[in-house]
């Protein structure tokens, strides 16, 4: 089995900067990576204890655990995938 060269349509998001082969992940990706850009990851905070076991102190924080900001999330791709469309 040899390689073949084929042409297909991808789409691009450029606040991810990353190609992907459906409008539908483009846009969820972009609608994300904005959301991240006002809401960004905040990491968990670890330390440890004598025994060299994990404590957590802090399990950090990502967009993904607010419902609001995921609703924004969807209603934004939805945004992005119309425009795409159109």
């Amino acid at each position: 089995m040899s390689a073949i060269k084929v042409q297909r349509t991808v789409f691009y998001s450029p606040r991810k900067r990353r190609h992907y082969f459906t409008a539908k992940a483009a846009a969820r990706a972009e609608a994300a990576a904005r959301i991240c850009h006002f809401f960004p990851t905040e990491k968990g905070e670890t330390q440890y204890s004598e025994y060299g076991r994990p404590i957590f102190n802090d399990p950090g924080w990502h967009f993904t655990e607010e419902p609001r900001l995921v609703a924004v999330r969807d209603r934004l791709a939805a945004r992005y995938l119309r425009e795409l469309r159109a």
